[in-house]
């Protein structure tokens, strides 16, 4: 009898380790609403990863330098209710000939609040002052916001392993374990980019488990954490 006792006392521990990295309950249906600040520990070193088109434009860049996200509170939309994201943010040049410049970007997107899936996003993009603005739509679970936010991180679980194809681009995501960053208990998830001619950038994530939003993100030998 004290043996089934031990076994039934060490399961019940098991769940509840378990259940405090999956945020308690039923998985989240949207990011939780915040404020949230990132700061990048950029490497000095040369050859950091990045893959450029045959211009040199940058096609899969490095992280930002710096970012500032905000999530709002859902309210009426097409969609039924959304939420609506804003990401703005100090990122590298990524142009030839632009490396002087400064480069500013802010991102919105608007969320459908039932499920997390990314309805639009609008980026405006500053280069030395110079405008331009873009407007996206029709995106799958595999986007990712402004490396905030991706529908895709209100799925993840133990085992959880998904590729996503779009454009030809593929997107990998492998929940690979657990980690505490900052006080959050996190999602670890290994993340394979592949673009064209086969060219592959790997990225390590880490996943708030309970407002389901990025906490750290680690690039090569850049690391973007976010601010406590």
């Amino acid at each position: 009898m004290k043996r089934v006792r031990v076994a039934f006392l060490v399961t019940m521990i098991c769940m509840v380790v378990s259940s405090s990295f999956a945020g308690g309950g039923a998985e989240p249906l949207a990011p939780t609403p915040g404020n949230y600040s990132f700061t990048t520990r950029a490497s000095e070193q040369d050859g950091q990863v990045q893959i450029s088109d045959p211009r040199g434009v940058a096609v899969v860049s490095q992280l930002p330098l710096s970012q500032e996200a905000s999530v709002k509170a859902a309210k009426e939309c097409a969609a039924g209710r959304c939420i609506e994201i804003v990401v703005e943010r100090e990122i590298r040049p990524f142009i030839p000939g632009y490396e002087k410049k400064k480069f500013h970007e802010v991102v919105r997107a608007v969320v459908n609040a039932a499920n997390g899936e990314v309805q639009s996003m609008k980026t405006e993009l500053s280069i030395g002052g110079d405008i331009s603005n873009s407007t996206e739509s029709g995106f799958d679970r595999g986007v990712t916001v402004a490396d905030f936010f991706g529908p895709w991180m209100l799925d993840l679980e133990d085992g959880y392993s998904e590729t996503f194809k779009a454009g030809g681009q593929v997107r990998k995501f492998e929940v690979v374990g657990h980690e505490t960053v900052q006080g959050h208990p996190c999602f670890v998830v290994n993340h394979q980019f592949v673009v064209g001619g086969g060219r592959q950038v790997g990225s390590t994530l880490w996943v708030d488990a309970k407002k389901r939003v990025l906490v750290k993100a680690q690039q090569g030998a850049d690391i973007m954490l976010m601010d406590p």
